[in-house]
């Protein structure tokens, strides 16, 4: 369950030996909750004094999980006896039934999200963050699809819209692993947000080209609205016309690529690695959902090859993970406002690449909001959304902005529609820690006045309307 320190192979770094001689040492010494100074291994510690990770291992039916924070390592084990891994089942159970979209409260297992929520809001890793902390999470096991954020605080059972999720006590952000985390680690930064890319509404059927608002795609669970899943067809999506406009009139350049141009062929046409943001809103894929797909992928659409050359054989309108994953992208930012982009798809042809988010990843991009089950159509609009209204220009973290978004949709949306369902599945995978301002445009002319002194000019940026 645990790596000794002379089993990791000397391409890690000494943070990740120092955590796992850690680990073994408190293992071995059967605390339930402890703390190492951090004068004794300061590698092992977050710099920032907001910030926190919580991991752990399963073993057996039992759990260990793991806080870190700028000074201290605590450690809470729970026994077989537990039950985390039943809570964690019902959840998952109500999280993957369609018809969960119109239960109202009454249906939701909050006794079991609060069971769970205890184990991150308690008075002992209450001690390792505190209210509006970062904390970056490391699933593991049976956690592996679930979001912290729709676990509760407190005991609770009633609606929705009143609810003690963990959302309303903190940001959150995961890793894939320990050593991801680490690497990633760094201190809030304002970066420069220039440029915006949208690739959104398909064409998928030819008659719906026309259509405003997705057809209900779900009839048999009696659904009044779309969601970004498949059945028996794909739907057109219309809606993320005005979804991708409205985040591209955030950004001082935006390139929309709906319809027609939003295909594979037209999209390795373009130099993807230019745009500092990438929204897509389609419909996204596991392996094995439509026929001859082997791995999960991005729906777009369909068009002939044409006399270029590309990384893969064939341009079928499906954007593949492994496709995705040797594109050179530089985004700061992706989001997959898609069914399933986080979920792990263990079906999946490819060794290495389970999800579209990894894929990503591995694409160069620091940061993707993703989803981890099928989403509904306006819910994840809304959400995509307010997370760039909430980040590009204001002064938070990227982490906080996709908080408020949900947040914002929490309180806006009906009694039913607030149910996790809707928003829970979004989350962002990566550190999540930079603030964005606007940059100048290369062709814009400044008048630079010095006050006093000699200095040298390394980059400006314009911080509000009329201060640079």
């Amino acid at each position: 369950a645990v790596l000794k320190a002379d089993l990791i192979t000397t391409k890690q770094t000494d943070s990740l030996v120092t955590i796992n001689q850690s680990i073994e040492d408190l293992h071995n010494a059967n605390l339930e909750v402890s703390s190492i100074s951090p004068a004794k291994n300061k590698s092992l510690f977050i710099p920032n004094n907001n910030q926190a990770f919580v991991f752990g291992f399963e073993l057996a039916g039992a759990f260990t999980f793991f806080c870190i924070n700028n000074s201290s390592l605590y450690i809470k084990q729970y026994d077989h006896d537990a039950r985390l891994g039943a809570h964690i089942t019902k959840i998952k159970n109500y999280l993957s039934d369609p018809d969960s979209f119109n239960l109202d409260w009454s249906n939701f297992p909050f006794e079991s999200s609060h069971r769970l929520g205890a184990i991150f809001y308690n008075p002992d890793f209450s001690k390792c963050f505190q209210d509006d902390f970062h904390v970056t999470f490391i699933p593991f096991g049976e956690f592996q699809g679930l979001p912290i954020e729709i676990l509760l605080t407190e005991s609770y059972s009633g609606p929705y819209k009143s609810a003690p999720w963990a959302l309303r006590k903190n940001s959150f952000t995961y890793a894939n692993s320990v050593r991801q985390a680490y690497k990633e680690i760094s201190s809030e930064e304002t970066i420069v947000m220039n440029s915006f890319l949208g690739v959104g509404n398909p064409i998928f059927n030819m008659a719906n080209r026309d259509s405003k608002v997705a057809p209900i795609d779900s009839p048999a669970s009696h659904t009044e609205f779309g969601t970004r899943s498949i059945n028996a067809n794909l739907i057109s999506l219309p809606e993320t016309e005005e979804e991708l406009a409205s985040i591209g009139r955030e950004f001082p350049s935006a390139k929309l690529m709906l319809q027609d141009e939003a295909s594979e062929a037209e999209l390795r046409n373009i130099d993807i690695a230019a745009y500092d943001a990438i929204s897509f809103a389609t419909h996204g894929i596991l392996s094995r959902e439509l026929r001859n797909v082997r791995e999960p992928g991005l729906v777009l659409t369909k068009s002939g090859a044409i006399s270029a050359p590309y990384k893969s054989s064939s341009i079928d309108g499906i954007l593949t993970a492994e496709e995705i994953s040797v594109l050179r992208i530089n985004a700061e930012i992706v989001t997959l406002s898609a069914c399933n982009t986080a979920t792990v798809d263990v079906s999946s042809s490819s060794l290495n690449i389970k999800n579209l988010a990894s894929a990503f990843k591995l694409a160069g991009v620091k940061n993707i909001v993703s989803t981890l089950w099928s989403v509904e159509s306006t819910a994840a609009l809304n959400i995509n959304q307010s997370l760039f209204e909430n980040w590009i220009g204001r002064d938070v973290s990227l982490s906080y902005a996709v908080r408020t978004a949900k947040l914002d949709y929490i309180e806006n949306a009906t009694e039913l529609k607030a149910a996790p369902i809707f928003w829970g599945a979004h989350i962002l995978l990566g550190p999540g820690r930079n603030k964005s301002i606007f940059g100048v445009e290369s062709e814009t002319d400044v008048d630079l006045i010095t006050l006093e002194g000699e200095g040298t000019v390394t980059g400006i940026s314009i911080v509000s309307p009329n201060k640079i």
